[in-house]
């Protein structure tokens, strides 16, 4: 087709193409990541590299809205700060470190990536970085060093703090594109952030802000003081 934008404004929205026909174009693009990920394991194991091979596979945001990408039972898409923008698969192989066919159950985040790989690698961890290795935890099945640590998120205009079960999120409901049908929305808050107990309610569909205005503001508050630490506003 020509230049890579031509392509994506042409495919990467609904419009020339359906949404069925889109369903199919991505899950056909699935298909293909499977395929090289398996030439990627078959090479590693002709190169006798499997069993002391720390792999990670992780997805830089969740699913997109304009390419019939199926979040549910998650709110929203990447290019927001819903659930199903920022809950990604997360995957780790280590036969010989890690148990096999385990699912863990604990919160992680990309920040814990690269102290998990200093980890691996027999290197002492930085004290400053934001994550925490997890080899250990992933192994018993306890919580990883960072998972009591709040998280923060900073899109353009939008922001969302989790502490705990808790999630402050102030977010826009769609990108301004004509959005799939597998696109889950939900309440809409005006000006004002929102709070959701993920533990409850993971689909980000009863606003507790006024119920619980003192978590609220108490989760505000770690999102401002985290901002204010920023470089990027000194």
């Amino acid at each position: 087709m020509g230049k890579y934008a031509d392509y994506y404004g042409k495919y990467n929205q609904l419009g020339v193409i359906g949404d069925e026909d889109m369903r199919r174009y991505y899950l056909a693009n699935l298909n293909c990541l499977d395929d090289n990920v398996g030439r990627l394991l078959d090479t590693m194991d002709q190169l006798d590299l499997r069993d002391n091979t720390l792999l990670i596979f992780f997805s830089d945001n969740g699913g997109s809205p304009l390419t019939a990408a199926d979040n549910r039972p998650l709110r929203g898409s990447k290019y927001l700060l819903w659930e199903g923008g920022i809950r990604i698969p997360f995957m780790a192989r280590w036969p010989k470190k890690l148990p096999k066919g385990k699912t863990y159950h604990h919160r992680v985040s990309t920040l814990d990536i690269v102290p998990t790989c200093i980890e691996a690698a027999g290197a002492t961890v930085p004290g400053e970085l934001d994550g925490a290795g997890m080899l250990k935890a992933i192994g018993q099945g306890i919580p990883a060093p960072s998972a009591d640590r709040p998280m923060f998120w900073r899109f353009q205009n939008q922001y969302a703090i989790r502490d705990g079960n808790w999630k402050l999120v102030k977010s826009n409901n769609t990108t301004g594109r004509q959005l799939s049908s597998r696109f889950l929305d939900g309440p809409a808050s005006g000006d004002r952030p929102q709070l959701f107990s993920l533990e409850d309610d993971v689909s980000e569909q009863h606003d507790l802000y006024g119920k619980y205005p003192d978590v609220a503001q108490q989760v505000e508050e770690l999102y401002r003081g985290w901002w204010e630490s920023m470089e990027i506003n000194e």
